[in-house]
């Protein structure tokens, strides 16, 4: 599959959800890395929470397994961005933001996959 760019320029003010289906080849792929940067924010303090989601079940909001949790808690990690790579194979994955007492900044999510 190669390189998906799964967030692009996203604002950090306000809370969000994303999804991503793995599997639409009908097959999960061997290894997922995910890339997370963010950068230029502010609030009255820094202290958003990203968390990364995985499941195997399509279209199932209650089986969801949180994997990587990250604390924004600099105004920028341009030169230092956050990597993670998924330890097994899942159908699905979810990133998932709260802002807490963050009010600006922007966020960029790559995920690069690696096929079987």
């Amino acid at each position: 599959m190669g390189l998906i760019i799964f967030v692009e320029n996203r604002t950090l003010a306000s809370e969000f959800t994303e999804t991503l289906d793995l599997a639409k080849q009908g097959e999960f792929p061997e290894e997922v890395n995910i890339g997370i940067c963010w950068r230029d924010v502010a609030g009255e303090s820094l202290d958003g929470v990203i968390g990364i989601y995985a499941s195997n079940y399509l279209n199932d909001d209650t089986d969801w397994c949180l994997l990587k949790e990250y604390t924004i808690s600099t105004a920028t990690n341009e030169w230092d961005k956050e990597q993670y790579v998924i330890p097994y194979s899942y159908r699905n994955i979810a990133l998932q933001y709260t802002p807490n007492a963050i009010t600006a900044g922007i966020l960029n999510v790559d995920i690069n996959i690696r096929d079987k």
